[in-house]
């Protein structure tokens, strides 16, 4: 068995590709390349999890970006294996005044599934 190197993954015409670039961790959303302090990486109890901001509007509105990142193993002669997991884009609304300035639910999610390889 050996351990995974990169993912690639996808949902509705959306790409993300999650995976080593000159030994440091990469994400690649769409077109964007994330990497050094533009990641976010955990490790919890649940898996690790990679958070990346897409949007930053003062006096409006942080889009991030949340992946799950599956452990898994090759299987023996194997090139890749599939791979299924999920990602979290969350929207927090922002005031000047900060998040007591906002009314109602401050942050709201959208769950995506995802599909595809990872070697």
């Amino acid at each position: 068995m050996q351990d995974i190197q990169e993912y690639h993954l996808h949902c509705d015409g959306m790409r993300i590709v999650f995976g080593q670039r000159d030994g440091e961790p990469t994400l690649q959303y769409d077109r964007r390349i994330f990497s050094g302090r533009e990641l976010y990486l955990e490790q919890t109890q649940a898996g690790k999890f990679v958070t990346v901001e897409l949007e930053r509007v003062p006096d409006l509105h942080i889009i991030r970006l949340t992946l799950a990142i599956p452990t898994a193993n090759l299987p023996a002669g194997a090139r890749s294996t599939n791979i299924a997991t999920f990602a979290i884009v969350s929207t927090e609304r922002t005031t000047i005044a900060g998040s007591a300035g906002v009314d109602g639910q401050i942050v709201t999610y959208e769950v995506m599934s995802l599909t595809g390889n990872a070697w």
